[in-house]
């Protein structure tokens, strides 16, 4: 498949996913006005991804901002990786965040809560 890659705009993150390498990166910020159609064929583009292949993926999150309805989308993943991981799946999650960000990691802590079962770290970085 090849690796699909939307850059950034003002409003919404930048989406890197290198299917061959399992490879999934979104960074920046996220405020789309319409999350749905922002998010949906490349989430559609990735599940359909995962549910026809075996190899191991990598999540990582650098965002700077998002919303409520980024949050929900970014759920989904999560929930897809860890239903993938308790399957058998090599998948784990980095969420970065800048040292002074504490409401990123915070969100992160949560994130990484929800889905126990998943390898997820919370990692302090420097901004991109």
């Amino acid at each position: 498949m090849s690796p699909l890659l939307i850059r950034a705009t003002d409003r919404t993150p930048c989406l890197e996913f290198d299917y061959d390498a399992g490879q999934l990166r979104i960074s920046g910020e996220s405020y789309p006005e319409d999350a749905n159609a922002f998010f949906e064929a490349p989430l559609t583009a990735l599940f359909e991804w995962m549910d026809s292949s075996s190899g191991p993926v990598h999540a990582d999150f650098r965002l700077v901002y998002l919303n409520s309805s980024t949050a929900k989308f970014i759920v989904k993943i999560l929930m897809k990786l860890e239903a993938a991981s308790v399957a058998g799946r090599d998948c784990a999650v980095s969420w970065r965040h800048d040292v002074d960000d504490h409401n990123i990691r915070e969100l992160g802590e949560e994130f990484r809560e929800r889905v126990g079962r998943l390898r997820f770290e919370v990692v302090e970085s420097v901004a991109d």
